[in-house]
């Protein structure tokens, strides 16, 4: 028997900005893309793949606040599937917060706060990475193809 297999790829983009969180702290967002990797139609198992995305603050003053506190949301709704297109064909998949893929990552109520510490010794970029877990479940029947979907990152500070 032939195995048909096809291409799932999640591209994730965020407006890579650079805007004042503060009068006196500016930040970056980098994201990576979520790849899949080739998904069996027959095995009945799903893919599972992870991703990033960083957030690098540099204060412009010597300030003494060391915290500074954000929500990350991630587009789409993340209560349903989300769906890559290939064509006219869709595959499911979510974006989870956790690696056991029970907390969905998405706007609104499914939002995720994060914190930035800053070094009292250190006027430098300081850094926090977080981690996407994403999951395609099994048992989709869909056409070969090189499938994909685009989500935005927002930094609200």
């Amino acid at each position: 028997m032939k195995k048909t297999t096809l291409a799932a790829l999640l591209l994730c983009s965020a407006g890579f900005w650079s805007a004042s969180a503060s009068a006196r702290v500016t930040c970056n967002v980098s994201v990576g893309n979520v790849a899949f990797g080739i998904y069996d139609v027959f095995s009945g198992s799903g893919l599972a793949s992870t991703s990033s995305f960083t957030i690098t603050c540099e204060r412009t003053l010597l300030i003494f606040e060391r915290y500074l506190n954000f929500n990350m949301e991630l587009s789409g709704n993340a209560s349903t599937f989300r769906e890559m297109s290939s064509g006219g064909h869709r595959l499911k998949y979510n974006l989870y917060a956790n690696s056991n893929h029970t907390t969905p990552w998405g706007n609104g109520a499914y939002a995720r706060a994060g914190a930035l510490t800053f070094s009292l010794a250190n006027l430098g970029p300081e850094s926090v990475i977080y981690t996407v877990y994403g999951l395609v479940p099994g048992n989709q029947m869909v056409a070969a193809g090189v499938y994909g979907d685009t989500i935005n990152v927002t930094v609200n500070f």
